[in-house]
Formats: structure tokens, sequence, C-alpha cells
């Protein structure tokens, strides 16, 4: 049902907003090139957010036409979200380690 949906989407969307505030807060402690990896990976997060939140604020009329689309896109834009985090939290450790090496050396 709609209701259900809204309310996956609602659980899924607070989950991912906490996992970025965790990794936003690491970027912040650890600030990198603006161009670097961990930036840009932070960026198309917020894209896809800002994108998800579009879809989210269409009219009723819209949303019951398109809803089938809509949900797929969303869902889509989420698992590309996940995705992003973990390619993120990768790209932290991997970030960590070298430092550590480095300081180790």
């Amino acid at each position: 049902s709609a209701a259900a949906n809204r309310e996956d989407y609602s659980q899924l969307e607070s989950e991912l907003d906490d996992m970025v505030a965790t990794l936003k807060q690491y970027g912040q402690l650890n600030p990198k090139e603006p161009g670097g990896s961990v930036a840009r990976t932070l960026f198309r997060i917020q894209e896809e957010v800002t994108e998800i939140n579009k879809i989210q604020s269409h009219g009723r009329t819209r949303q019951f036409i398109e809803a089938t689309k809509d949900k797929d896109d969303i869902i889509k834009r989420y698992r590309t979200i996940q995705s992003l985090i973990q390619q993120l939290q990768t790209d932290i450790l991997f970030q960590s380690l070298d430092h550590t090496k480095k300081a180790d050396q």
C-alpha cells in the first residue's frame, strides 16, 4: 500500500541521513581537497537526495498517475545512495590506513 511504501521510504531515508551525517562529520574533521573522492561522493549523494525530494514533492495527481515509475526511480536512487555510502566508507578506510602508515614511517 501507499502508506506502507511511505513508511519504508521514511525509514530508509532516516537511516541514510544518519550515515551521511556521520560521514560528513568525518569529512569536516579530515578535510581533503574539494575535488577528492570523499568530497565527490558526498556531492553525488546530495544530488540523489535532492532528486528524491523533487519526486516526492510532486502533486497528488501526478503521484497517482506515475506512482509505479516514481517508486522504481526512488528505489533505484536509494540503492545508488547505499552504494555511494559503501564507496565512501571504503575511501575513508583506505585514507585512514594510508595516514596511519605514513605516521608510522
